[in-house]
């Protein structure tokens, strides 16, 4: 009897018509591969509550959960993964991914999701057709000179 998949929270951070992407440090699991900032949800734990621990553990930020605005199984089929997109509560420049879980990040604009490697291919349909209108109606993140 199959297992079924696990939930856990993808992190939508936009900005200026881009999206925050971290490459996964090598002490995680597919290190190398561009997403955006992603975890698993504890024992218990809310959604909304896992988009703001992960923000916090990953990036050093503090967010303000939004709304879920897709979701996909993850390549593997062991996760749920339910993007929630958020809004920080302090200004990009606060950014401060954590070393052991990202080896680099960057803000990119919907077609560079493409020209990355390595990628999850099945997050492709998620900046093909639902990232255009979220970037239409996204609240920006906290303005740099706050």
């Amino acid at each position: 009897m199959n297992k079924p998949p696990a939930d856990a929270i993808a992190i939508v951070l936009l900005r200026e018509g881009r999206i925050l992407l971290v490459q996964r440090s090598q002490s995680v699991p597919r290190p190398g591969f561009w997403s955006v900032p992603t975890g698993k949800l504890e024992r218990g734990e809310s959604q909304p509550a896992a988009v703001q621990r992960e923000a916090e553990e990953e990036l050093g930020l503090s967010v303000r959960p939004i709304a879920q605005v897709w979701q996909c199984l993850t390549d593997d089929g062991r996760y749920r993964l339910h993007w929630w997109l958020a809004e920080a509560k302090a200004a990009a420049a606060n950014l401060c991914p954590a070393p052991e879980e990202v080896a680099d990040w960057r803000w990119i604009r919907p077609f560079e999701f493409e020209h990355l490697s390595p990628r999850f291919e099945q997050h492709r349909a998620f900046f093909k057709e639902r990232l255009p209108s979220l970037l239409s109606v996204a609240p920006p993140l906290a303005d740099e000179s706050d």
